[in-house]
């Protein structure tokens, strides 16, 4: 349930649903547990029964057809946009979107998440550049090069958490051993 706050995520085990939720992406896809979660709610409103628990396009597009009318009688100003995002598994559709249904289920609000990201957090980790480029795009000046690679390091370490200061050359030549071992 990566994505997923706390308390949503202990809301959605209270609610005791038949389908373990794992993946939000994918396990909300097809609708059916959104239709479980409602159905809790408005009991005699919405038969569970009726949808189905299968991934193809066209078993989603129904049970989801069939959410937008609940809604839409119900009075619950959900857009098509989301929906079909959520169907579609776009990335953090369906967290936002279970976020969305137990503030509006529970009357309870969640506390804001930071929706800028940085550049390290856009950039995964094993993308970043490596020393050995960083010194080959500043190779025409030894001293900015050395200057540059200072910097890098710093900042590779503070990415890391580990900063400990400078290791010694023959340390760091023969090997990177874990800090727990040290």
């Amino acid at each position: 349930m990566s994505g997923l706050p706390r308390e949503v995520i202990k809301w959605l085990q209270s609610l005791d649903l038949s389908i373990p939720i794992k993946n939000p992406k994918r396990d909300f896809a097809n609708g059916y547990l959104v239709a479980e979660i409602f159905s809790r709610y408005y009991p005699n409103e919405l038969q569970v029964w009726l949808f189905y628990t299968g991934d193809s396009t066209n078993q989603k597009s129904n049970n989801w057809e069939v959410l937008a009318k609940f809604f839409r009688k119900h009075n619950v100003n959900v857009p098509k946009e989301a929906m079909d995002a959520v169907m579609n598994c776009h990335t953090d559709a369906a967290v936002r979107f279970v976020e969305n249904v137990y503030m509006l289920l529970t009357n309870k609000s969640l506390p804001e998440r930071s929706l800028a990201k940085t550049d390290d957090e856009i950039v995964p980790q094993f993308a970043l550049p490596t020393t050995s480029n960083v010194i080959r795009s500043m190779a025409e000046s030894p001293d900015k090069a050395r200057i540059v690679l200072e910097a890098h390091n710093d900042f590779i370490k503070q990415l890391r958490g580990r900063w400990r200061g400078p290791l010694p050359p023959v340390r760091r030549a023969v090997c990177n051993r874990p800090t727990w071992l040290t």
